[in-house]
């Protein structure tokens, strides 16, 4: 029995250390674990707030970005200002006239049809024009064609064109910048003859620029106007261009009846002037016109005169 006892006395004395270790095992697991699990949580922890913090700065460049945009001005188109044309001081109507009603470009009020007027004993009678004017070709003969109640005076200018712009080189020149203009103003007429037209249509005239054919008839209505303000107050009568039977210098009949044409028709239409179809009157005339454009015998200028005469005296009301 004894023995026994100490038998069981060791016993005891082993089994408590075995307990007492795996009790700290045990601990020691819990331990580990808690470690773990706190390391995993400061892990998550970071790896959140990291993303946190990222998406914030994300969040400020974008709002930045956002803000810095909102600050630049709108672009705009840059603002591009057409070449002036050379200024013609004794014009006061400049840019007034309604746009016209060709094919190109939009419609226009018309003007009222001028109203006839009383004339003195004796009508004093402008002639302007170009090389078909200066030269005699029909102005000498208006003056037979009318009676004696009218004096015709002459004041053409060799290749003048009505548009400002032409290319003055000797030839071709706008007849605003002659002397003769500023002495048909002065001239105290009672009657204005305006034949221009036939050296506008030129090649390197009428296709050169922007839009020449809608700036001849803005030209030619300042043209026309500046003479109804003149300080006789004379009725304006526009001659369309004689017919071209060929090709001259540059000048084609194509371009006179397509453009020009319809052009001062619709000048005529805007400013009241009296139009006088002197282009009809020379369709059939063409053994009279020996270069095409210029009347070169007797009968040729009788065209054109007659057909202006017949023009200012149904108009005036006496021969």
């Amino acid at each position: 029995m004894q023995r026994v006892g100490c038998l069981l006395t060791v016993l005891l004395l082993l089994l408590v250390p075995l307990a007492a270790c795996k009790a700290a095992v045990s601990g020691v697991s819990s331990a580990v674990a808690a470690v773990t699990t706190a390391e995993t949580t400061a892990e998550s922890t970071g790896k959140t707030s990291k993303k946190t913090e990222k998406t914030t700065a994300e969040i400020e460049k974008t709002k930045r970005t956002t803000e810095e945009r909102t600050a630049i001005p709108p672009l705009t188109k840059p603002v591009t200002t057409k070449r002036p044309r050379r200024p013609i001081t004794t014009r006061s109507t400049r840019g007034t006239t309604a746009p016209p009603t060709l094919p190109y470009l939009t419609s226009a009020r018309a003007a009222k049809p001028t109203e006839k007027r009383s004339f003195a004993e004796t009508v004093k009678v402008a002639c302007v024009g170009d090389s078909i004017t200066k030269n005699g070709y029909w102005e000498n003969n208006l003056q037979g064609a009318l009676s004696k109640s009218y004096v015709v005076e002459g004041f053409g200018v060799n290749g003048a064109t009505a548009l400002y712009f032409g290319m003055d080189n000797g030839n071709f020149k706008a007849y605003v910048d002659q002397p003769e203009y500023r002495k048909s103003l002065s001239a105290g007429a009672d009657i204005v003859v305006i034949m221009l037209g036939t050296n506008d249509s030129k090649g390197y005239n009428w296709v050169s620029g922007m839009d020449n054919p809608r700036q001849f008839i803005i030209d030619t209505t300042d043209l026309v106007r500046s003479y109804q303000q003149a300080a006789s107050a004379p009725t304006v009568f526009l001659a369309l261009p004689p017919t071209v039977f060929k090709p001259f210098a540059g000048i084609t009949n194509e371009v006179i009846e397509g453009s020009v044409i319809p052009a001062l028709r619709q000048v005529a239409a805007d400013t009241g002037a009296v139009l006088i179809d002197t282009h009809a009157a020379t369709k059939d005339a063409a053994e009279h016109f020996t270069d095409g454009v210029h009347p070169s015998d007797l009968a040729g200028k009788k065209c054109i005169a007659d057909a202006v005469a017949a023009a200012i005296t149904a108009h005036v009301g006496k021969k």
